[in-house]
């Protein structure tokens, strides 16, 4: 497809052109499986033009329209298979700020790289910001942790990297028009994984990080010292999570834990006692860190909902923008991705239930709010089945918040189920639309989600009561949820699949081993297989010794991770199996489904095993994320 036939194409679905089935036709496979049309819509300074990442088939463009006019530029362009677009931000007016990621092994550990590209808007110029010097020590595996954006100073941005030795982060000026970089600015630390900047953008506050201990160093900058704030465990009640300062140089925002959910707070950094001040909570949820800032107000202004939702704006201009703009799209939830600098332009992202999601452009000054484009325009809200919340408990009586997505026009009565346990585990499911489960839908099952123990979002204890209770508490309350799906009636018991990715893969594998009396079938994409392995490949890795937290002691726990893997136990399982897995992936080894393929074979079991070449962990690759799809729609009819 040539450039300008894409060009076309986008001008051409930026209408809103409805899809072309009718509403009585199964879709097919490629409109679920497609990779968003639209994605990271983002708005200039000026509010004049507009950069976004476009889909089209297997090829990923960025690119920039102006607004108000014909013109528009393409930028980049990948396919997704050797590297892909991490995120994108405009520096200034002119340039756009591209972080590009793409994997590779250094002395042996199979990395994920990041590196920095600016491209002036209309591609004529391009950048790599953070290329190498002779003077260098090495190269930093991570390049792309821009920690300030200097809106002062447009043509310059601040970058920490640890450029002369490993794991010891200094701050670099990048000039964004020529990739000049100055020497390092203010302290340098050892083991130090993130750097914060005050509004003044002065190096203000650190977060350090070894083995499984956080300290957060923060500056006196009158006096030129630094002291330690807080020290805490990973996964512990704990934690303290700068965010970053308002207008006053001395209130720093942080996340931490309010009545045993995440909240936010500040703290004036003059107070020897490091006292929190509590800023916003939800009694029954996390909220999250996600603050919004206004460099027109000065200060953060409120926070993006921890359930994707829409904002909470504790800021009254604000609350009253963000009303009219719910009553203008009342059938979705709708989420300020973005203001130019003087506000007077926005834009909106509206999503929900049933609703994929359609960015919107808003203009204060003319009250206007239009349609700019669709993330999956032939996914139409009519033809989709949507979620409904459902309840259930575990066995021992836990209250588990599940999902049900139903097939349209079909009545939840021994329908063929499907079981899709969340990726993390440390994750969460919710109402919002997803394409896994629309697709499952589509072809006839209902399906169920669940947010076991140790998913994310509704509290501390819930989340730690799954730490070290993979294939066990978890994976009871995924069976619990199956169960309660069979003695309602809504599925049929002896036709049942699991389905999942990642964490939800080895869910799929290990169901399929402890519980195959449940199953017919199991499809594990990117799934762990064997815990102790998993463990110990993170050791390379310096969140390795988190991992042992979060999954169990090498030491330890060495009895109970081989009693919990799936490779061991392949001899249990007597369902047919599908894997699929990228060579590339940089979560979960390659090696995860090779052991388990070789598992089955050993144990002569039944069961399909899919290579992804230069496949990713997120499906970044159509052809990858199209044949996954194509195969478990073969599989499940297979086999249900």
């Amino acid at each position: 497809m040539n450039w300008l036939r894409v060009l076309l194409l986008f001008l051409f679905s930026l209408g809103g052109v409805p899809g072309a089935w009718a509403d009585d036709a199964p879709l097919p496979v490629e409109a679920f499986a497609s990779l968003p049309q639209l994605q990271g819509v983002q708005l200039s300074p000026d509010g004049k033009k507009v950069a976004a990442l476009m889909n089209v088939k297997g090829d990923t463009l960025l690119i920039v329209r102006v607004m108000g006019s014909s013109d528009l530029f393409p930028l980049a362009k990948t396919n997704n298979k050797l590297g892909a677009i991490n995120w994108f931000h405009w520096a200034n007016n002119e340039r756009v700020v591209v972080s590009l990621r793409f994997p590779m092994s250094r002395n042996g550990t199979d990395t994920m790289e990041n590196r920095l590209v600016s491209f002036r808007y209309d591609g004529s110029k391009s950048v790599d910001l953070l290329r190498r010097r002779p003077t260098d020590g090495w190269v930093p595996q991570i390049q792309d942790r821009v920690i300030d954006w200097l809106p002062e100073d447009p043509d310059h941005i601040l970058v920490a990297a640890d450029f002369e030795r490993p794991l010891v982060q200094g701050i670099y000026n990048i000039n964004v028009e020529t990739g000049g970089r100055l020497s390092v600015r203010g302290r340098q630390e050892e083991n130090v994984v993130r750097w914060v900047t005050d509004r003044q953008h002065r190096q203000r506050v650190g977060v350090k990080f070894k083995g499984t201990e956080y300290e957060v160093i923060v500056s006196d900058p009158d006096r030129n010292e630094w002291s330690t704030a807080w020290k805490y465990s990973s996964l512990s009640e704990q934690v303290i999570s700068p965010i970053g300062f308002g207008a006053d140089p001395n209130i720093l925002y942080v996340a931490a834990y309010h009545k045993g959910h995440e909240a936010i707070f500040t703290v004036d950094l003059r107070d020897p006692q490091r006292k929190l001040a509590l800023k916003y909570a939800d009694p029954n949820n996390d909220v999250g860190d996600k603050l919004v800032y206004s460099e027109k107000a000065g200060d953060y202004i409120g926070i993006a909902a921890q359930d994707g939702g829409s904002y909470h704006f504790w800021h009254p201009e604000y609350q009253g923008l963000a009303g009219g703009i719910d009553k203008a799209l009342p059938d979705t939830r709708n989420t300020i991705v973005g203001f130019s600098e003087d506000e007077s332009r926005y834009l909106v992202f509206a999503f929900g239930n049933k609703r994929p999601g359609v960015y919107y452009f808003g203009d204060r000054t003319n009250k206007s709010l239009i349609p700019f484009g669709s993330t999956y325009p032939q996914l139409k809200p009519e033809l989709l089945a949507g979620k409904q919340t459902v309840h259930y408990r575990s066995r021992d009586g836990k209250d588990i918040e599940g999902f049900l997505t139903v097939p349209r026009g079909r009545t939840p009565k021994a329908l063929p189920l499907v079981v899709f346990p969340h990726g993390g585990p440390i994750a969460g499911d919710d109402t919002n639309f997803d394409y896994w489960t629309e697709f499952f839908a589509s072809r006839g099952y209902v399906v169920l989600q669940m947010n076991f123990r140790g998913s994310a979002g509704s509290g501390y204890d819930f989340m730690a009561a799954g730490l070290k209770q993979w294939g066990l508490g978890m994976q009871d309350d995924i069976s619990d949820g199956v169960q309660a799906m069979i003695d309602v009636g809504i599925a049929d018991k002896n036709r049942v699949c699991i389905v999942g990715a990642s964490f939800g893969g080895y869910a799929a594998l290990m169901g399929a081993a402890k519980t195959p009396h449940l199953y017919k079938c199991a499809i594990s994409f990117a799934g762990v297989s064997d815990l102790s392995e998993f463990v110990l490949s993170q050791r390379r890795y310096i969140i390795g010794k988190v991992a042992q937290l979060q999954i169990g002691s090498l030491d330890k726990d060495k009895e109970q991770l081989r009693n919990t893997s799936p490779r061991w136990l392949a001899e249990q399982i007597r369902i047919p199996i599908l894997l699929v897995h990228g060579t590339k992936d940089r979560s979960v080894p390659f090696k995860q489904s090779q052991l388990m393929a070789e598992a089955l074979d050993k144990a002569g079991k039944s069961y399909r095993f899919i290579e992804q070449e230069e496949g990713d962990h997120f499906l970044s690759n159509y052809e990858n994320r199209l044949q996954l799809f194509q195969e478990m729609e073969k599989f499940l009819a297979q086999n249900l």
